[in-house]
């Protein structure tokens, strides 16, 4: 049961959010974007991660969510390669 709510609580971010993942290789695309990176802190210091939210235009268009999404997952996919 735990699983399942830790499961929803990423659906609904990811829903209100469309958290993407950056890397190396769509760090251009990512960079325009504002309000850049999500950043955390860790011992009184900012750490930016290589997570964004998407730009609000992907939510006009359906074509544009699924280049973002493409993006994102791609980038996913090198990770776990590695």
């Amino acid at each position: 049961m735990v699983f399942l709510e830790k499961a929803c609580c990423l659906l609904w971010l990811l829903m209100i959010f469309f958290i993407l993942k950056g890397d190396d290789y769509n760090r251009f695309e990512f960079e325009r974007l504002k309000p850049g990176p999500f950043v955390f802190t860790k011992n009184n210091k900012p750490v930016p991660t290589r997570y964004y939210q998407a730009p609000d235009e992907v939510f006009d268009s359906g074509a544009e969510m699924l280049r973002w999404a493409q993006l994102g997952f791609d980038a996913a996919l090198r990770k776990k390669k590695k």
